[in-house]
């Protein structure tokens, strides 16, 4: 199975989800919020649109954490942004490289996993983004196992050593309805149907 779908934030500006359902795409997975206290102002609309369209939607959250304690207020945040809208996909912490964290001694591992343990405590459906790179060097294999991955390559096929279901094979990909770039991605199953099983998201 290779969905298509794409992420979208505030970064995209208003989209022609008519467009993009039009081309192919088949789910979208939304910026909620980042860091402590940061909310992407398109999230609803974004969400709504897709779903209006027949679209899946997921949604992610930016890392900003350098602590354990840290991770589980942004997961606490995160949870309160998404509360009330109704997501077929996971809900994603996108861990990008934090050069405080790094001179902390790397505990990448242990902030992923406390984020995203509070994540499915709340009900939800959580996975982990990274590049592919740094999820072979910098994390734990065994304390991101638990939890499903969504790998970043910018290339013609992903090399990552670890399972992942989702794929972003660019983050300048073009997509009718959508003004600039926008990242596109594959999914390697059907996570509304993984998640409507397991009875994840009923929060919402």
């Amino acid at each position: 199975m290779r969905l298509k779908g794409i992420n979208v934030s505030q970064n995209q500006g208003t989209i022609n989800w008519g467009k993009v359902s039009q081309s192919g795409v088949q789910f979208v997975m939304a910026r909620a919020s980042y860091g402590k206290d940061g909310r992407d102002g398109y999230f609803a609309a974004n969400v709504n649109g897709a779903k209006r369209h027949g679209l899946e939607a997921g949604a992610y959250h930016t890392c900003h954490a350098e602590s354990v304690k840290e991770a589980r207020e942004e997961a606490e945040y995160f949870i309160g942004c998404v509360r009330g809208v109704k997501l077929t996909y996971p809900l994603v912490l996108d861990f990008a490289e934090n050069t405080s964290t790094a001179r902390a001694g790397d505990p990448w591992s242990d902030i992923a996993a406390a984020f995203l343990r509070t994540v499915e405590e709340a009900g939800y459906f959580a996975m982990l983004y990274a590049e592919h790179d740094l999820l072979e060097t910098r994390f734990d294999a065994e304390k991101i196992a638990p939890f499903a991955i969504w790998a970043a390559q910018w290339d013609e096929e992903c090399t990552c050593k670890l399972p992942h279901g989702m794929w972003q094979n660019s983050r300048g990909g073009s997509v009718p309805g959508i003004r600039g770039h926008v990242g596109t991605n594959i999914s390697y199953a059907d996570y509304s149907v993984i998640i409507r099983e397991k009875g994840c998201n009923r929060l919402g």
